[in-house]
């Protein structure tokens, strides 16, 4: 309910995420599924305007971002250099901008980019020689278009 919530009410004005891309990784094998700060990113954005789940937005919002740092720092950073994550902490920014706490907006928007910029997807629409070997070559036009 909470992820049809998303799609259905803040897609639109934030459309990162292809929809059957993450159902098919949502209900895909435990390798494929979505990292839980991305779920909760979601859950807490779609939660703040919904009558029913709208007190447990800030407790959605806590998870995302703990999960968030959990990642980054776990190992040497490798686990977080995903489009995923990129995908999380942009909506947690989002979330946050609307929630008028602009300071961390501003942090992650940070984040957001620099990790953005690791994976070399401001470079997408140059050369493909000139980009790092973080990511795997795309597989599909709506895998392009989602980097």
């Amino acid at each position: 309910m909470r992820n049809t919530s998303f799609f259905t009410t803040q897609h639109a004005h934030l459309p990162i995420i292809h929809p059957m891309t993450f159902w098919q990784s949502f209900y895909g094998g435990p390798l494929r599924k979505p990292p839980p700060a991305l779920q909760y990113a979601m859950w807490a954005l779609a939660a703040q305007y919904h009558q029913k789940y709208s007190e447990y937005a800030e407790v959605f919002y806590a998870r995302a971002r703990q999960y968030l740092d959990a990642d980054e720092m776990r190992g040497s950073g490798e686990h977080f250099i995903t489009l995923q994550h990129a995908q999380a902490y942009a909506i947690v920014a989002t979330y946050e901008a609307k929630r008028m706490l602009f300071t961390r907006s501003a942090m992650t928007s940070a984040k957001c980019i620099r990790l953005v910029q690791m994976m070399g997807l401001d470079r997408l629409d140059g050369e493909q020689d000139e980009l790092p070997p973080t990511l795997m070559p795309t597989t599909s036009w709506v895998e392009m278009e989602e980097r």
